[in-house]
């Protein structure tokens, strides 16, 4: 049977729904891995860096032992926030609650219960902080809410072999983090980020650098989009290869000869996320800064877009759209991962 060559695109109510919202965090983000941040920052016991996975506050630390644990951000006794986001990248000694004084050693074993000492019937051993499964990959700290998943390398599938292609990250200077929100859902920006059919249209200045003829396509193991690309300067001669990876649900990867960069993209609210980046650069990398601004750039041209585009979904006049099997297969690959995720559920 012969494949069509164009499919239906999502349809717009899906872009700014409440019900699709939350089907989404439940059904896609509480079950996926997420990147949380560069393990250097976790170098000391008592290092630690707060996160939000599908709504879910979260805390990870360096043990005394030397080992990560991850927890819960959120006090057994009555759901007090432990660590606040401001005190991200602080050092601890253990986690006291600023409601009521419980303090948990960095284990997550609850140590001290004002009042509740002497109370018949109370075990400490009942009410120790709940944990998350954390790993490490490649210098990058990921954490996941989800028990029963696959391990954070089956995550990745062939995401792990492309990187050896490259230097290593844990290898590279860390350079800078960066975190940007916008009035764009998250499917809307990853829609964007999934293709590279915008480019000439939106970057003028990337497509320059980035040579014609760049592969893109769904890599099913890993379920993320690679786009193996090679760079050229303004006389078009080769510089340099690199690959871009957008990793459902959302998480980008841009691996070079000179350095790397991460994105996380936070779905907050139907129409509203936040993208955190990272940046590292290898030895002798010249002008780290330009590279940061560059990207800075581009990520300004796709939020124009962007955000155009979600307030167009959000008019009521926007009508179901049409994707191009050789022009988008990145988009169709991505909407199909969200359709098997929630469409069971969808209302009809």
């Amino acid at each position: 049977m012969t494949q069509p060559e164009t499919v239906p695109a999502l349809p717009p109510h899906w872009y700014c729904s409440d019900a699709i919202f939350e089907l989404e965090t439940r059904n896609i983000f509480a079950r996926e891995w997420t990147a949380i941040g560069p393990v250097s920052d976790l170098a000391q016991a008592g290092s630690l860096m707060t996160a939000t996975i599908a709504g879910t506050p979260i805390v990870v630390v360096r043990q005394h032992t030397g080992t990560l644990g991850a927890f819960l951000n959120i006090c057994r006794h009555r759901s007090g926030t432990l660590v606040a986001e401001s005190d991200n990248a602080a050092r601890c000694r253990n986690f006291s609650c600023p409601y009521h004084g419980w303090v948990y050693d960095l284990d997550g074993t609850l140590t001290h219960a004002p009042g509740f000492e002497s109370s018949d019937g109370f075990d400490f051993g009942d009410y120790s902080l709940a944990t998350v499964r954390v790993d490490i990959w490649n210098g990058i700290v990921f954490a996941t809410l989800n028990d029963d998943g696959p391990s954070l390398l089956e995550w990745l599938g062939d995401i792990d072999d492309i990187a050896k292609r490259f230097p290593r990250i844990d290898e590279m200077a860390f350079h800078s983090t960066v975190r940007n929100r916008g009035d764009v859902d998250w499917k809307t920006y990853s829609d964007n980020s999934a293709e590279g059919y915008h480019l000439e249209y939106v970057h003028p200045g990337l497509s320059r650098v980035v040579a014609p003829g760049s592969e893109i396509k769904a890599w099913p193991r890993g379920r993320f989009i690679g786009f193996d690309v090679s760079y050229q300067n303004e006389n078009r001669e080769p510089t340099g290869k690199g690959f871009w990876v957008y990793k459902f649900p959302g998480l980008l990867l841009h691996f070079s000869e000179h350095g790397f960069n991460m994105e996380r993209v936070i779905a907050t609210a139907p129409g509203k996320s936040e993208m955190q980046r990272w940046f590292w650069f290898t030895e002798g990398s010249t002008d780290p800064q330009s590279a940061v601004d560059a990207s800075t750039q581009v990520m300004h041209e796709d939020f124009q877009v962007c955000e155009s585009v979600q307030r167009n979904l959000e008019s009521g006049g926007a009508r179901t759209g049409i994707l191009s099997m050789t022009r988008e297969p990145g988009t169709v690959y991505f909407q199909q991962l969200v359709r098997a995720a929630i469409e069971a559920e969808v209302e009809r």
